[in-house]
């Protein structure tokens, strides 16, 4: 058996392992797929198997070998007494690839021997055995984010760049050292004694005075460690403070707040750490001392002037003696930098200053560092692209006066200089390096009038925040982009050629994500609430294909679905999109889908945190957000019908590409009018006011331009339906109604004439926060909506739908907001029949009879994401696809990949 795998790099790179620098990504997803392909052929071929599982694992029995396993359950009674008898529940099968290259056309393959010798048998009970949820997460988003680089090594950890999903596994910080080869390997990942899911651990990280302390703003505290003999890493201490602000985030942040990750400063014997809320614009720094063993909050800072706290506490550093606190939004976001000290035995605020130079929004006091006596401060949003001010203190008087400024010199080949220089600053005895967007310069602290070296990012793959965590020692800079592999984040490593003086890169250094294993087989019922780990109530797991089965680069993640059917076979598919493509998937036979295809995105463009797909005449239509000139893609599905299944999964080619609009949040489809209408429409095209651009698309191969909807007043909209009316009103009876969801309202409009579309009604309704989405009741008389933001600014206390009387079109009322027992965000609903499926993020699948319109009964439930609390968030279920004739309801899953379910019939 043999299946396509990439040319390069020379060792598999894919889930679960861990990559060498300066790999490809684009090999990504092959371990996986072939995996899953083996299990299927496997299982199907050992009798008395029930259900199988495969994942990659690690043994210690062939060193650092890390391979494939399938794991059967479930056996018939002969072999499960030879099983039992050793305390098992399931047998693991490893399989051992052999990597050939064909010299005559450079294609690499990967040729598979499977051994069933007994001797190579491992047992569910042994290393090999199942994995709890808690060890199967994705490492934390942001990788790179935040770094410290000592004669220790270089230490990483995360720091956010986009909203939080609440699902993150416990943090960890990496440490990295060069072996006797010179090559930067991984050798130790440093996690809290105590670490939670969502503890946010590693949003900032500090080594100084032989300690390494790491912010952990989601469990509001900070851990201190220490380096033992053994050159271990142990934990020492936790900083907890007394009181932090309302939506305060102590020791980094973790939501909101913006990239700050100078959070923490050592004092002498204290260590001051900041805490600061995003909404209220101010926070406080709480000084730790040692006392008896332990740490203990002895004062908490905050401005002399209470009407002065605008920023305070964004960033803080110290050099030793004193605190200096970055305050970036202060004075109409000039900004300012306080510094504190001992008054006797008490903190006070000693300074407060800028720079006489600053006006406008410069946000001086963004990023600091300190060393040898000289204080950098950024402002870098100071005349345009941003600027360093270095400060020295006054031997006589002890006040900060500014010496220095530091700026990017005009390019030589007539380019644009670098915006946010300042964003990110670290010192050393040597060496300053100031981050700017997508380049980082590098001063020599000795002569700093002296023309920098510049590094840019080396490749597209690490330009993605390039230069926003940052840390030098000696030779050695590192440099983060925890936006790289969406939002996953790799860091740069660069050394310096001591006899040119130049900086080379070195390595590239990424975190291992580890993804949940795909389940096929038999059925697994839920019982007792609880299917394979997933929490349940009346909704049994079918199969499950895995993150990790389904993506081809490193940091992929599941956006929206969609399904079809096929007219002529009878098979049923679902188009499970991606951050970088839409995966085709068959679940003719649900216990065993394939992975048949792909459609990748449009060349140039990047990948898209949101990627939806709809279906009309067997063609699909895909659009992606943020991605620049995608356009929409146009698919013949017909084409899945003859893929060879050696050849699977297959990467096709688009069959059109209409480029009416450019960037685009959502497509919306009328199967009854053969209407598109593609809404959040931005970055080029004709965008109608990012509300509806209409589409023809009656000859799906052919779509054209028919017009535009949007009201002025209103802003994007971010999804709609659309519909032939069959609702009460008859004075819209059989024409076509779209009910929009518009961020700011709801909007009911006519759009039957594409070239005089009519506005019908707009409404607002108590602690609106962001109008997401909605699906009318089956006889169009209730819309069914959700809100996706109310939960998240604690508007509500938990998931709320709203649910509209629409039996006059222009005069919508509410008529209920109905809750749930949950307090997670709400994304996209459907309804089918007398049932509405709510896909609710971190509470997964919720489905409710909704037989009474006005008093729903939830009815069913399906966890997608077991290891996180129900909470505000966007991790978890992103949305469903319950329309199958099957009764198959397909569940995408942002970090867990494609769950197939099934609901029982329940009598209320």
């Amino acid at each position: 058996m043999a299946l396509r795998s990439p040319t390069s790099p020379n060792i598999f790179r894919a889930t679960g392992i861990r990559s060498t620098p300066g790999s490809s990504s684009a090999a990504g997803g092959m371990r996986p797929r072939l995996l899953g392909a083996l299990s299927r052929v496997m299982v199907r071929g050992i009798n008395g198997v029930g259900r199988s599982r495969h994942s990659w694992k690690q043994t210690r029995l062939f060193g650092e070998l890390r391979f494939p396993v399938i794991q059967m359950c479930d056996l018939n009674t002969p072999m499960r007494r030879m099983y039992s008898l050793l305390g098992s529940r399931c047998i693991s099968i490893p399989l051992y690839i052999r990597k050939t290259q064909n010299a005559n056309d450079m294609t690499t393959r990967a040729r598979v021997r499977l051994t069933f010798s007994l001797i190579f048998f491992f047992f569910a009970g042994s290393s090999f055995g199942q994995t709890r949820f808690s060890e199967q997460l994705m490492s934390a988003a942001g990788f790179g984010g935040a770094i410290a680089v000592g004669e220790q090594g270089v230490f990483v950890g995360s720091a956010p760049v986009g909203w939080q999903t609440g699902n993150e596994p416990p943090g960890t910080v990496f440490l990295y050292t060069q072996n006797s080869d010179g090559y930067w390997v991984e050798s130790a990942g440093i996690k809290a004694n105590d670490g939670i899911v969502g503890d946010d651990f590693g949003r900032s990280v500090l080594l100084e005075g032989g300690m390494l302390i790491v912010g952990a703003p989601g469990a509001t505290a900070a851990y201190v460690f220490e380096e033992d003999e053994a050159g271990a890493w142990i934990q020492t201490g936790k900083l907890i403070p007394s009181s932090v602000g309302e939506g305060a985030e102590f020791g980094g942040a973790y939501a909101r707040g913006g990239l700050r990750t100078g959070n923490i400063a050592i004092v002498g014997d204290r260590i001051a750490v900041s805490s600061y809320s995003a909404d209220a614009l101010q926070g406080a720094v709480h000084v730790f001392a040692k006392s008896g063993g332990s740490w203990r909050e002895e004062a908490i800072l905050t401005p002399n002037d209470p009407v002065e706290q605008e920023g305070f506490a964004w960033t803080v550093v110290s050099d030793g003696h004193q605190i200096f606190v970055g305050a970036n939004v202060a004075e109409e976001r000039a900004g300012a930098v306080y510094v504190f000290g001992m008054d006797g035995e008490n903190w006070a605020q000693m300074d407060r200053f800028s720079s006489s130079e600053i006006n406008g929004t410069a946000r001086f006091g963004t990023s600091m560092a300190v060393r040898d006596g000289k204080l950098y401060v950024s402002a870098p949003s100071f005349e345009t692209s941003g600027t360093v001010f270095v400060f020295e203190q006054a031997d006589d008087s002890g006040s900060w006066s500014q010496s220095d400024r530091l700026s990017q010199s005009e390019p030589e080949d007539g380019a644009r200089t670098s915006s946010g220089f300042g964003s990110g600053l670290a010192v050393s005895a040597e060496h300053l390096l100031v981050g700017a967007r997508s380049n980082v310069f590098i001063y020599e602290t000795t002569d700093l009038m002296a023309s920098a070296s510049q590094i840019s990012a080396p490749d597209q793959r690490s330009q993605r925040g390039f230069g926003i965590g940052l840390g030098i020692y000696g030779n050695v800079a590192v440099v983060g982009s925890p936006s790289a592999d969406y939002e996953s984040g790799i860091a740069t490593l660069y050394e310096r050629d001591v006899a040119t003086g130049e900086w080379q890169r070195a390595s590239t250094l990424e975190s291992e994500l580890v993804y949940l294993e795909s389940i096929s087989g038999d059925q697994i019922d839920c019982e007792e609430g609880i299917a394979e780990g997933f929490d349940c109530d009346n909704v049994d797991l079918v199969s499950f294909l895995s993150v990790g089965e389904l993506a081809t680069e490193r940091g992929v993640k599941m956006t929206d679905l969609w399904g079809w059917e096929d007219p002529d076979t009878g098979k049923e598919w679902v188009l499970q999109a991606r951050t970088e493509g839409v995966a085709f998937v068959d679940i003719s036979n649900p216990s065993y889908p394939i992975y048949v295809g792909q459609l990748l995105k449009t060349e140039g463009s990047p990948g898209a945190a949101w990627r939806d797909v709809k279906v009309y005449k067997d063609h699909a239509f895909i659009v992606a957000d943020g991605s620049e000139a995608h356009g929409v893609q146009v698919f013949d599905l017909r084409q899945l019908r003859d893929v060879d299944p050696d050849e699977m999964p297959v990467t096709f080619e688009e069959t059109t590409r209409y480029t009416g609009v450019n960037s685009t949040h959502n497509i919306v489809i009328n199967e009854a009018t053969g209407f598109a209408y593609a809404v959040g429409n931005r970055a080029g095209g004709n965008t109608c006011g990012g509300q509806l651009h209409m589409i023809n698309i009656q000859d799906p191969a052919n779509p054209t331009f028919a017009g535009c909807y949007s009201f002025e007043e209103a802003g994007g909209t971010h999804d709609s339906q659309c519909v032939i009316y069959e609702g009460r009103d008859t004075r819209y009876r059989g024409r076509e109604i779209c009910f929009n969801s518009n961020g700011s309202m709801f909007i009911i409009a006519d759009v039957t004439d594409k070239d005089n579309p009519l506005t019908l009604a707009t409404t607002e309704y108590p602690n609106q926060n962001y109008t997401h989405q909605g699906w009318l009741s089956e006889d169009h008389n209730y819309f069914y909506m959700n809100d996706e933001l109310d939960e998240m600014n604690n508007a509500v206390s938990h998931t709320r739908t709203l649910i509209w009387d629409v039996q006059d079109l222009e005069d919508p009322s509410l008529a209920r907001e109905y809750f749930l027992d949950s307090k997670a965000s709400d994304h996209n609903l459907y309804i089918r029949g007398n049932f509405m499926y709510q896909s609710n993020y971190q509470a997964g699948l919720r489905i409710l009879d909704i037989s009474d319109p006005l008093n729903p009964i939830e009815v069913g439930h399906f966890d997608t994401a077991p290891y996180a609390e129900d909470a505000p968030g966007f991790g978890g279920s992103w949305s469903n696809y319950p329309f199958f004739r099957s009764g198959i309801i397909a569940v995408s899953s942002r970090n867990e990949g494609l769950f197939l379910l099934r609901k029982r019939e329940v009598d209320l």
